[in-house]
């Protein structure tokens, strides 16, 4: 279907441009392109011009640049998508519930017993490896400046 013979207030996917080069290049500049969304908003009578919502923006075409537009209608699933946990949490009542909860939580893994743990654990991690390059860089021979600098200076 052409985009000139498109209903207001339906959305609709470009899916060709007809034309010459030079008429495709403009509608291109424009935003009009294959794939792209567009609703049509107003449309005047006789063939005049037609008010698009397009991307972020509103855009007037003439009648005959519409026509040059191939189109097919995208199907509008009007159902709400906040479900489980979002009405929950997004309602008038649990919202500073939900929020309070949730940012003793995150305090607590920031600053709690679980830190002090995987600190533990990386601290080990570190000294360990600090060991081993350091065995090493004695092994290989590096001059003593270097193996301080490696190993005190920089992974510890």
């Amino acid at each position: 279907m052409k985009l000139s013979k498109a209903t207001v207030g339906k959305t609709y996917q470009v899916i060709k441009i007809d034309g010459a080069a030079k008429s495709k290049r403009r509608l291109f500049d424009l935003g009009i392109n294959r794939g792209c969304a567009l609703k049509v908003l107003t449309k005047a009578t006789f063939g005049g011009t037609i008010l698009l919502s397009l991307k972020s923006y509103r855009l007037s075409l003439r009648g005959e640049a519409a026509s040059l537009v191939s189109v097919r209608e995208v199907q509008q699933n009007n159902k709400d998508k906040i479900t489980g946990f979002d009405k929950i949490a997004l309602s008038r009542f649990w919202a500073l519930p939900v929020f309070i909860l949730i940012s003793a939580l995150i305090f607590y893994l920031s600053f709690g017993a679980p830190t002090q743990f995987v600190s533990s654990i990386i601290e080990k991690a570190v000294s360990l490896c600090s060991a081993i390059v350091f065995d090493f860089m004695s092994f290989a021979k590096f001059p003593k400046w270097f193996v301080g600098l490696i190993v005190d200076g920089i992974i510890n």
